[in-house]
C-alpha cells in the first residue's frame, strides 16, 4: 500500500486507495492531467470583484451623501448632526424621513 493517502474517516480507507489508484492509472494512460488533484481541490466559484457602494436611490443612505457632497463643494469643513439631519430633510432626497429616535433609559434601584 505505497499509495496510501490520509483519510478522514477510516471506513473509506479502500475506496480512497480505489479511487487514487484509478486515478493514476487513468493519469499513466493520459486520460486526464496531472494536475487533476489541483482541480479537486479548488472551488467552481471566481471571486468577485470588489464594487463600491452605491446606494439606492431615494434611501436616507443616498440623501446623506448627497448633502455631505454639497457641504463639501460649499467649502464647508464640518457639519453637526442636526444640521445634517435638518438639511437631509429639508432637501427631501429621501421617500423616507430622517427623525431622531428617542432611546429612553430606565434605571432600576
Amino acid at each position: 500500500m505505497e499509495n496510501k493517502r490520509p483519510v478522514r474517516c477510516n471506513e473509506n480507507e479502500n475506496v480512497a486507495l480505489y479511487l487514487w489508484t484509478k486515478r493514476q492509472e487513468m493519469a499513466d494512460r493520459g486520460e486526464i492531467s496531472g494536475s487533476f488533484h489541483l482541480w479537486m481541490k479548488t472551488s467552481g466559484k471566481k471571486a468577485k470583484a470588489p464594487r463600491r457602494y452605491v446606494p439606492q436611490k431615494n434611501s436616507t443612505a443616498y440623501a446623506l451623501l448627497i448633502i455631505l457632497y454639497r457641504g463639501i463643494v460649499k467649502c464647508a469643513t464640518f457639519m453637526k448632526k442636526q444640521e445634517l439631519r435638518d438639511d437631509t430633510e429639508a432637501s427631501e432626497l429621501s421617500l423616507k424621513s430622517i427623525r431622531l429616535v428617542s432611546h429612553s433609559v430606565s434605571s432600576t434601584i
